[in-house]
């Protein structure tokens, strides 16, 4: 069991989570200014 990549594993998983959320904000702002655009 190598520990080093153990760790290299979570922080590429909490990285790619932290980009899925972002993701997320960013289309949940594209829909409240296209709201406030109509």
């Amino acid at each position: 069991f190598n520990r080093t990549v153990y760790i290299k594993r979570m922080n590429f998983q909490s990285i790619l989570s932290a980009t899925v959320i972002s993701d997320e904000l960013e289309a949940a702002l594209i829909g409240v200014i296209l709201q406030k655009q109509n």
